[in-house]
This record gives structure tokens, sequence and C-alpha cells, in this order.
């Protein structure tokens, strides 16, 4: 067998050629018993069949070595299994069916004690919530992937620890946290043994990529460099990983545009050629780069194009976060009267994508809960026929004259165990009923509370103020038929009182004040709520944006009141001035600011509206309350975008 693989992990011939090689071993394998090795070995080449980018051909593999192990209970090759098929549906972005197999191969581990396999399915997981941004539940995965290897001598199962957790921390813009496990990750690839030698260049590689990839992003873009071309001096990845290899040029000619550099087309456009030579389902990232490029050097029509290219690759790879980006930088480039189209599917696609990132995690928990339900159901049934086993045959050895009896309780101990198994998914059912009978008492009672709210601020106003001023213009009718000196005396004390209406006033709006921008929910609620005052009396088209990682929470009462004030009067100009058809608001942030803008497609201003107008200098004397920045950008006929930048230390 060894020598039939020789060929296969042969990185320096051509990929026809190791393809060739691995069919001759599947053919081989055909033809042996169902023994462990032959088990082993399909293993080994869906392995192979990886490294070339073949997925169909690792699943086959993978396939057949389950179902041999399932045949005569090889425990230890069913949950490797379950974890190559899981990380194969991942690759292929089957989310369902890639956390069910990786789930189901780390039940296994108590029994195996297979911590690779245990590892590499817990990372699997991680990766996969990862991209359902369940970001605290893919964290955990991952510290518990580290758990299992930490105190291993096996290097190469730490660097995969490392290098997920890395990633991770990327995806969630922790870059300092991606940075120091990279570094790990490198570290370790020095500490590999002689059999973990013929991938340590490529894992290598691949951790000097993504620390140059951190760096960049940090703005280092000269240290960022020096590890790029340390990786591409390496020069593993052309042969043994093209699909990384790819990733390195288009990276590495992405920073060296940020140095200054202009001679970096060649790298883009091998970049290109390689994902093509490979049916690379990554090439939307390079396009993604291409099109930032030719913005940064004010090639606007060539940076829709390529964003347009790397939109329609990320939708027809579901690769969505890299979708979003392309519609964005579509919205951002092009110069038509589809502009607002493309803000608008922006916003349209994040909406589809939150739904269906919530979706994925509820149906990972379940899966996860109807799993360890099974196992442990699973668990009991075999302990219960266990003890009715050892009962049965103890009795059967003392005396064949209690045979039947033993039967007998036997099989009535077994319907007993069905019966049990049958009440515990009846209560389950019932326990659901009572959830969503809670949930439905939850959310009327918030509505009760809404309304009781209402009706005490109501009954304050009404037989508070309004019942005090009532008194008071009573009192006062009496001027209008006598004004002498003694009458205007008697008089005087009411209008006093109309200072302490006053002060109950705003009382009242002062604790409304504070309330209404208590916390997070609360403020996007009140500013959903003007939208939807918004839409109920205008034929405006209004589309809406939060950025889920922005934590209001952290805002103070005093800013999210100003950015409020400021949206109301953007939408008063709109309606007033604009002739607008459709209105876009969208809160972001990036490391030092939180972004807010307001979009319109109406007619704009000119500039001496812009610095004129008593509206916008009402909001830039806000912003200056809150240290923020305000920008208004407006072109006739195109519209105009007003952007607020609110520093994070608040």
């Amino acid at each position: 067998m060894d020598s039939l693989f020789n060929a296969a992990y042969n990185n320096d011939i051509s990929i026809k050629t190791r393809k060739e090689a691995i069919k001759n071993i599947e053919d081989y394998l055909g033809q042996r018993a169902n023994d462990s090795t032959k088990r082993k070995c399909y293993l080994r080449v869906a392995s192979r069949y990886y490294v070339i980018n073949d997925l169909k051909g690792e699943y086959n593999s993978v396939v057949k070595a389950y179902k041999l192990a399932l045949k005569v209970k090889d425990t230890n090759i069913i949950a490797r299994s379950c974890m190559y098929i899981g990380h194969n549906y991942l690759n292929r972005n089957m989310m369902d069916s890639a956390f069910y197999y990786n789930y189901k191969a780390t039940t296994f581990y108590p029994i195996t004690k297979d911590k690779n396999t245990q590892k590499r399915a817990l990372s699997n997981l991680s990766l996969i919530l990862k991209t359902v941004k369940d970001y605290d539940k893919s964290e955990q995965y991952a510290v518990e992937a580290l758990k299992v290897v930490e105190k291993d001598s096996n290097y190469a199962a730490k660097y995969g620890v490392y290098n997920t957790l890395g990633r991770l921390f990327m995806q969630t813009n922790k870059l300092s946290l991606a940075l120091d496990y990279h570094e790990k990750a490198l570290k370790a690839t020095e500490q590999f043994n002689n059999k973990q030698q013929s991938y340590r260049l490529r894992l290598k590689s691949q951790s000097l990529i993504n620390i140059g990839v951190t760096m960049m992003l940090q703005g280092y873009h000269k240290e960022a460099e020096e590890y790029f071309k340390e990786a591409d001096d390496i020069n593993v990845l052309s042969k043994q990983y093209p699909i990384n290899y790819a990733y390195l040029l288009e990276n590495r000619a992405y920073n060296l545009h940020k140095l200054g550099k202009t001679d970096i087309m060649p790298l883009f456009k091998r970049a290109l050629e390689v994902h093509d030579s490979i049916n690379s389902k990554s090439r939307g990232n390079a396009e993604l780069l291409l099109a930032n490029y030719y913005k940064d050097i004010n090639k606007i029509d060539s940076s829709f194009y390529f964003a347009k290219k790397a939109y329609l690759s990320s939708k027809e790879e579901s690769e969505l976060d890299q979708e979003l980006k392309a519609l964005h930088l579509m919205a951002q480039t092009d110069d038509t009267s589809k502009k607002p189209y493309w803000y608008e599917t922006y916003l349209s696609t994040q909406d589809s994508v939150a739904k269906n990132n919530r979706q994925q995690q509820e149906k990972f928990a379940l899966i996860a809960f109807n799993t360890e339900n099974i196992k442990k159901e699973k668990q009991f049934a075999e302990d219960e026929r266990d003890k009715a086993n050892t009962r049965f045959w103890s009795a059967l050895a003392i005396s064949s004259l209690f045979a039947f009896a033993l039967v007998m309780v036997y099989i009535n101990r077994n319907r007993k165990l069905k019966n049990k198994e049958l009440k515990l998914a009846q209560k389950e059912l019932e326990a659901n009923e009572t959830i969503y009978s809670l949930m439905l008492d939850e959310q009327f009672k918030i509505e009760q509370g809404k309304h009781i709210e209402k009706k005490r601020i109501s009954q304050e106003l009404h037989d508070g103020v309004l019942g005090k001023l009532s008194g008071i213009r009573l009192n006062l009718f009496v001027l209008n038929k006598k004004r002498d000196n003694e009458t205007v005396e008697k008089c005087l004390p009411y209008i006093k009182s109309l200072q302490e209406v006053e002060k109950e006033i705003r009382a009242i709006s002062h604790n409304l004040s504070q309330d209404l921008f208590s916390d997070q929910v609360n403020f996007t609620k009140m500013v959903s709520g003007l939208f939807e005052n918004i839409a109920g009396h205008s034929n405006l088209k209004l589309k809406l944006y939060f950025d889920e990682l922005i934590d209001w929470k952290t805002v103070s009462n005093t800013t999210k009141i100003e950015v409020y004030r400021m949206l109301q009067e953007g939408f008063h100009n709109i309606q007033k001035h604009a002739k607008a058809n459709n209105v876009v608001v969208r809160m972001v942030q990036n490391e030092t600011d939180i972004i807010v803008e307001l979009i319109d497609d109406g007619i704009g201003m000119s500039s001496s509206n812009i610095s004129n107008g008593i509206g916008l200098k009402n909001m830039k004397e806000r912003a200056d309350k809150i240290n923020a920045k305000l920008t208004i950008e407006s072109q006739t006929n195109k519209g105009t975008v007003l952007s607020v930048a609110i520093p994070k230390a608040f």
C-alpha cells in the first residue's frame, strides 16, 4: 500500500498524474476484504483528493470508509469518517450536514480517545458557527479543541487549533488576538516530528500569509510584505496547495499597492489564472481586492466592473460576506442611476443573511440537542438491556425451571423501555408547547405593559397638568372683566402656579427622555419607529441597516439622543426639500468610529444651502456636542449623503 501511495503523495508531479495514481489505489482497495487496512486507506485516499481540490472524490472515498466501518462497528473509523464527511460538507457550504457529522464525531471521543479527530471536529464546528456569525459558540468550540491538544506533543494538532482561533479573531476584527494565534501557529510548525515534515512547509507558508494579511489589515504594510515574501520564497504552495497560493498572490499585490508600488497587475493576473486552473470557489476575493485597488487609484469604472464580477462569483458560490462587500462597493462606484438600487439590494441581502444566520443557529442548536438526546437514550437503553441480559443469563444458569419466566420478564422489560421512550418523547413535545405558550404570554405582557404605561402618562397629563391648567384658566378668566389692582393681586398666585405646571411637564419629559434611550434595544426600536412613522404618511421608500457588531449599550444616552434628533432633522429636510423617492440609513462601525449615514436620491443641494441652512446648522451644533464629525456630500439631481462619525471613546 505504501508503494502505491508514493505517487499520490508526490507534490512535484502534476495533479492529473496524482489523480491517476489515486484511482489505481481505489481499484486495488476494491479487491480487498473489509479489513482495518482497507478502511484506513480509504481515508488516506480521501485526504489525497482533498489536497488536489477534488471534493467529490474526497466525499465518495470517505463514505466508502464509513459504510465499511459501520458493518464491523469500527468505532475509530466511524468517528474519523464522520469528521471527514463533515469537513467535506463544510467546504461545499452545506452547513446543516457539516454541523451534524462533525458534532456526531465528537460524541465518540469518550470511547475512542482519538484526540486528533476530536480536535479537528471541534475546529470544524468552530468554523461552521463562524460562518453564521455565532462568534461566542465558535470561540467556545475552538477553546475546547485547544484543551484537547494543549498538553499533547502533537504540534500539528496544536497548529490547527491556533490557526482556527486566528481566523476567528480576524473575522471578528480582533486583530491583535488574531496575530497572537497566527504567530503561535507559525512557531508550532518548527516543532513538527519527522512524519509531519512533508506538509510542514505548506502550513508554515499558510501561517506566514495569515500574519501578513492581519498586519495589512492593521496598516503595517511594510511588515506585511516581509511575511508575504517569505511565504513566496518557500515556493511550495503553487504545487501543494494552489488555492492558498492564489490567496498569497492577490493579497501581496494589494499590499504592494498600499506601499506605493505600481507594477502589481502581473500578480493579480497570476492569482486569477490559478483560481481558474483549479476551478476555485475563492475567485471573488481576488476580484474584490482588484475592485478596491481600482477605487484607490480613482478608476471608478474598472472598480465597478470588478466589484460586479466579485458579486457574481460570490453569489454563485454562496459566499455571503463577500457578496455583501461587493454590493456595497458597487453602490459606491456606480455613477449611474442604479446607485440606490445597489444600496437597496445590499440592505435587502444583509437582512436575508441576518435572517438566514439566525435560522442556521437555531438549526444547529436543535441538531446538537437531538444528537445528545439520542446518545443518552441509546446509552440508557443499552445499559438497561445489558442489565436485563445479565439477570436473564444468571437466572438461567441457576435453574432452567425459571427460563420461561425470565424470558417473559425480559420481553416485558423491553416493552416498558419502549413505553418509557414514548413517554419521554411525549413529555418533550409538551415541554416545547409550554415554552411556545410562555413566549406568547411574555409578548402579551410586554404589549400590556406598554398599554398601561401609555395610560399612566395620559392620566398624569390629564388629571395633573391639564387639571391644574384648567383651574388656573378659570381663576384668571376674571381678568377679562375686572382689572383693578385688587383683582390683579388675587390672580398673581395663579400666575406663579404656571411655573409649577411647567416644572411638572419638564419632569415628565425628562423621565420619558431617560427611558427612551436607556439601552441598545430601545434605541434601535426608536429609530425603527421613526422610520415607521415617516412611512405611514409619506411615499418615500425607506431602508434601515444596523451593523450587528455595534454595541449601543456603550454609547451614552446624550449621544444617542443627539443622533436621533439629527435623523429627525434630516428626514424633515428630505421630506420638505429633497423630492426624493428612496432613503437609506446605515449604521456601521470601523476601528475608531461609529458611522451613521442618511442617503437620499433627491435633487441635491447647492453649496450655499449646505452652509446656510438653519436645520443643517442645528445638526452641526448637535454633532459638536458629542465630538462627532458631520459631513455632507451633495450633487445636483444625484442626491445627498449626510454622514456622522461618532468616536468610540464616548
